[in-house]
C-alpha cells in the first residue's frame, strides 16, 4: 500500500504523540467497501424494504423504532457531511453513484 506524504507525516505525528489521538484524516472513515455513501444508502434501502414489506415503521405502535432509525439516518448523514462536505442528496452524490434519499416516513415531524 502506498501512502502519501500528507498521511505518513499525519501517522508520524501521531505515532510522537504531537496530535491527539482520536483526531483522523478523513479517508478512514471509508473503512467499508463503497465507503460511507454506500453504507447511508444501504441503510435507508433496508428501511425502505422492511416498511414496503410489513408497514411497520407508518404504524402507531413503531415510534421508539421510528426515533431510533431516525437517529441512526442523522448520524450516518453527518459522517458523511464530514467526509464529503455536503450533504446526502441523491442529485450530488459524492461518488457519481445513487444515494436515495431518506425515506418519508423518517422525516422529522
Amino acid at each position: 500500500m502506498k501512502i502519501s506524504l500528507q498521511q505518513f507525516t499525519f501517522r508520524l505525528l501521531r505515532y510522537l504523540h504531537l496530535i491527539p489521538p482520536n483526531l483522523i484524516m478523513m479517508h478512514e472513515l471509508d473503512i467499508t467497501r463503497g465507503g460511507i455513501e454506500k453504507q447511508l444508502d444501504e441503510y435507508r434501502e433496508l428501511l425502505e424494504t422492511l416498511e414496503q414489506e410489513t408497514g411497520y415503521f407508518s404504524s402507531s405502535e413503531a415510534y421508539f423504532m421510528r426515533h431510533k432509525a431516525m437517529t441512526l439516518d442523522d448520524f450516518l448523514s453527518h459522517v458523511y457531511q464530514l467526509r464529503y462536505q455536503h450533504s446526502p442528496t441523491p442529485n450530488q452524490s459524492a461518488l457519481g453513484s445513487h444515494c436515495r434519499p431518506r425515506p418519508p416516513f423518517l422525516q422529522p415531524s
